[in-house]
């Protein structure tokens, strides 16, 4: 910039400065949104934690903050504006977000991030595969063509998962009871009188996995009967 601009790098240092306090300060007027996301990252490897905060309504970013705990959060949000006023929260299956959410926006509906709860599915279904069948795993990417949807598999994959069905036939019925659950928990845009039929759908899930005795099984129902409330509001 200073090279194109002619200006030394003490000044171009020092406007964009003054720009990002600038904008910081405008933020800090700015009332939440009334639909918010909430989620951690890492911009990169081996460095600390940042947490988004989203306008769902308008597909943006309202701000970052670094961090993730509730310590590290709790400064912003006690000085976040219009916190009364959110009518939605969406987070992913994190307990120590969830406390925050209850306590500094209290009127807000909670809502499971979809994708999160869909992953957290995933993750359980391929640990119950590798237990019932750990030497198909030997192979590197059948996890990845078990995970991954029917109707996107290409020719090709289909065909492998054929193969490793027809050498490891448990792991069929591993498949199509991960899929048919993922496509339950995929289910939007419901009326209200519609979601109220899918509900039992999903505690059926939830006691029939108690009862396993598989540990994988178990775990993810302990974690969506945890969240069950979260989850019935997506």
């Amino acid at each position: 910039m200073g090279r194109l601009e002619k200006l030394g790098c003490a000044t171009v240092s020092r406007i964009y400065t003054e720009f990002t306090e600038r904008k910081a300060a405008e933020r800090l007027s700015l009332e939440c949104p009334l639909m918010l996301g909430i989620d951690e990252h890492t911009l990169h490897k081996k460095t600390k934690f940042a947490t988004t905060f989203c306008d769902l309504a308008n597909n943006r970013i309202f701000d970052i903050v670094e961090g993730k705990s509730a310590a590290d959060l709790e400064g912003f949000l006690s000085k976040l504006k219009g916190r009364k006023k959110v009518k939605m929260v969406c987070i992913d299956l994190c307990s120590a977000f969830r406390s925050l959410v209850r306590r500094y926006f209290p009127n807000a509906i909670l809502v499971a991030d979809r994708f999160h709860v869909v992953r957290v599915v995933l993750h359980h279904f391929i640990q119950l595969a590798r237990e019932l069948a750990p030497e198909a795993f030997v192979r590197r990417g059948f996890a990845g063509l078990l995970r991954k949807a029917p109707k996107k598999l290409s020719a090709s994959e289909a065909e492998r998962l054929e193969t490793l069905f027809q050498n490891h036939p448990v792991l069929r019925l591993v498949h199509q009871e991960m899929h048919t659950f993922r496509d339950l928990l995929n289910i939007k845009h419901q009326t209200v009188a519609r979601v109220k039929r899918l509900i039992p759908r999903l505690l059926s899930y939830i006691k029939k996995y108690k009862a396993e005795n598989f540990a994988p099984m178990q775990t993810l129902a302990k974690t969506l009967d945890s969240w069950r409330g979260e989850i019935g509001a997506t």
